[in-house]
């Protein structure tokens, strides 16, 4: 299969799996795990009141006969204002059984409808390693330089760095909100993000010192030739910025 450049032209060419991309496309399958996906989205926590559960209404508003109204036991009966619903929905379970065999090929008919000539996410890496081409983007601040962007250390770099740190003191709590919609122009999106969660401090000195060990290593000789690999590298600053606060983990 061809590898298509932004502009249209062919830059290379990428094989494909026979026993996945070869396969029969069903519509009807693909249709009935989308119901069936969105199904088990639901909360299924709808609940309204029948005329047993809405409060008051225990005793009867006027007496049987004689007053020219119509007759009623009740001010909740359905017909009432505040009175309960008939057949209205309750809390149950909206997931739709599906075998995993069907799950399967429905997954391989969407990946084989949407293969001619479709964009897909991959990381860096990868796409490294398979030779694949990097789209180059517009986002919404490049637009008033009417330049796109091109996935690299800079680009990508600048992404990083333009996080803000949103905890206080050593409490490194990035809003990358920044990473999905960059506000500056000449850098490119992250839509994916790896993180590691770690202490200030630990009951056991040995284990401080040993995820100390572990980032100051991760920050520092780890940082080395990782663009060759399809990693984008820390900006010196926000490296600095992680380094103050793992000196400090005890």
């Amino acid at each position: 299969m061809n590898v298509l450049s932004a502009q249209g032209a062919t830059a290379g060419e990428v094989t494909l799996d026979e026993s996945i991309f070869g396969a029969k496309v069903s519509v009807p399958l693909m249709h009935q795990a989308v119901v069936a996906q969105l199904a088990a989205a639901r909360a299924g926590t709808h609940k309204t009141k029948t005329r047993a559960e809405v409060r008051g209404g225990g005793a009867k508003p006027w007496r049987q006969k004689g007053t020219g109204r119509a007759r009623h036991g009740s001010t909740r009966e359905p017909q009432w204002k505040g009175g309960g619903t008939v057949f209205g929905p309750v809390p149950r379970d909206h997931s739709v059984s599906m075998p995993k065999k069907m799950k399967a090929s429905a997954l391989r008919s969407a990946m084989v409808k949407n293969t001619e000539g479709a964009i897909s996410y991959n990381t860096l890496a990868y796409a490294m390693e398979q030779g694949l081409f990097a789209a180059e983007i517009k986002t919404a601040a490049s637009r008033k330089s009417l330049r796109a962007v091109r996935i690299g250390t800079d680009s990508v770099g600048k992404t990083i760095a333009g996080a803000k740190i949103v905890g206080k003191g050593n409490d490194l709590v990035l809003d990358i909100s920044s990473f999905y919609n960059p506000t500056q122009p000449d850098v490119y999106p992250i839509v994916l993000v790896t993180y590691e969660i770690v202490c200030g401090g630990y009951p056991d000195v040995e284990v401080g010192h040993a995820v100390e060990a572990f980032l100051q290593s991760a920050i520092g000789p780890g940082q080395s030739d990782l663009d060759q690999h399809g990693y984008i590298p820390m900006p010196p600053d926000f490296q600095a910025r992680i380094s103050k606060a793992v000196e400090d983990i005890s």
